[in-house]
């Protein structure tokens, strides 16, 4: 979702529509349309733009709080939520109110976030802390990827992994309705429940979030795109095709009962077993809060066309290299993640991912395409001996294409 603070220009306009009561509750002193220094978010002082980390830092809060509602989801309501308050000399928020509403329950939603923000520093006029009006946009879109996914959601389709083509499973392996299992020798056995398995690597975000099973997915995609081999055989013999791999998430997050359901030949079979048994522990499925047991299903695409993104490089500012050090970090965290195909032309990204890997613990900001602040932040955190991971992906012929590319982070 997108998160802005309103400009100062407008306060007066947004005062006339205002009645009285926004200055209903106990507000010690004057209450001032704007200040000489207007309020901002606790740690963000020392930043060389404290409008920009301000607004970083509502984003942030408002991700791990807010809940969109079912109302609006049923309906489909998207747009602004605009919402006036107080923020006292002493740093509090009072006097919340609705200056517009789309409806669905969102100029309530976006009232209790609102209320509940604490960190907030207060405006100051000739030095001295002072009350002021504070104005905030919240907008609303059920597209985005930080919104909390209705709970009537189908469920999550089977993986395809990066570089291979998409592929649609037979009927019978497709994920069914939600909540249901079967009766087996090892107890029940679920294909669908509340909350379905996240591969490895996102255990910090939200349960039940698009922004969580994105994470989860391209985690997988990963794995995938590292290990998986093209067999020998399968090359020689060109066989190209889909196999099917079907397993069990246990209330542990371990892979169990591990089958290939569907063979192609030429080792693929073997090949794609083999990768999926090297898996990590899985974040276990759960029904009604409890940890249980879930079949998943993954198909994975042989065919001859995946050295497709070799067509492709990113370039970032003017590293050369696969290193980067952290001065040249600063220097380039603003410029643009950059494809370019063979002929060197720029080429349209429809999706872009800046990921921080230290050791084996990763951290990851994903946008439609361009380099947006929430990146700059976690590239700002990079340490020396950290690696950082850029994913584009951009279209050819009809196809996604996911280019990488890699850096070392070094002293000098």
């Amino acid at each position: 979702m997108k998160y802005t603070l309103l400009s100062s220009i407008i306060f007066s306009f947004l005062l006339m529509m205002t009645s009285t009561p926004i200055f209903a509750q106990d507000i010690e002193g004057e209450v001032l349309i704007k200040a000489d220094k207007m309020p901002y978010w606790a740690g963000c002082a020392n930043n060389e733009n404290i409008d920009n980390c301000t607004q970083l830092k509502i984003e942030q809060f408002v991700q791990n709080n807010i809940k969109y509602p079912q109302d609006a989801l049923i309906q489909e309501i998207e747009g602004d939520v605009i919402i006036a308050c107080v923020i006292t000399k002493k740093g509090e928020v009072k006097g919340v109110k609705i200056l517009k509403d789309i409806g669905g329950g969102c100029g309530d939603e976006a009232s209790r976030l609102v209320s509940m923000m604490k960190n907030w520093m207060p405006a100051r006029e000739d030095g001295e802390a002072v009350n002021v009006i504070h104005n905030i946009i919240i907008n609303f879109t059920i597209n985005q990827k930080n919104k909390e996914t209705s709970l009537l959601m189908e469920p999550p389709k089977p993986y395809v992994p990066s570089g291979f083509s998409d592929s649609l499973p037979p009927k019978e392996l497709e994920a069914s309705s939600p909540s249901v299992f079967v009766e087996t020798d090892k107890g029940k056995v679920y294909t669908h429940c509340d909350k379905m398995p996240y591969f490895d690597g996102c255990e910090g975000m939200i349960n039940g979030t698009v922004e969580k099973r994105n994470c989860a997915d391209k985690r997988l995609i990963q794995f995938l795109s590292e290990n998986l081999q093209y067999p020998e055989a399968a090359k020689r013999d060109e066989i190209e095709g889909v196999v099917y791999i079907s397993f069990i998430v246990n209330e542990m997050g371990d892979l169990e009962d591990i089958q290939l359901v569907r063979d192609i030949g030429g080792g693929c079979g073997e090949e794609a077993l083999r990768v999926v048994k090297m898996m990590p522990r899985w974040e276990a499925g759960a029904d009604r809060g409890k940890n249980v047991k879930v079949k998943m299903n993954l198909p994975v695409r042989f065919h001859f066309n995946s050295d497709l993104g070799n067509k492709f490089q990113i370039h970032w500012g003017k590293l050369k290299e696969n290193k980067i050090s952290l001065d040249q970090l600063n220097e380039i965290i603003t410029d643009d993640v950059i494809v370019r195909n063979q002929l060197g032309d720029d080429v349209t990204k429809s999706f872009l991912r800046v990921e921080i890997q230290k050791k084996n613990k990763f951290k990851g900001e994903e946008s439609s395409g361009e380099l947006n602040f929430a990146m700059m932040r976690l590239l700002r955190k990079a340490k020396v001996g950290s690696i950082i991971h850029l994913t584009a992906t951009v279209q050819e012929r009809g196809n996604l294409i996911d280019v990488s590319r890699s850096f070392r982070v070094v002293k000098k």
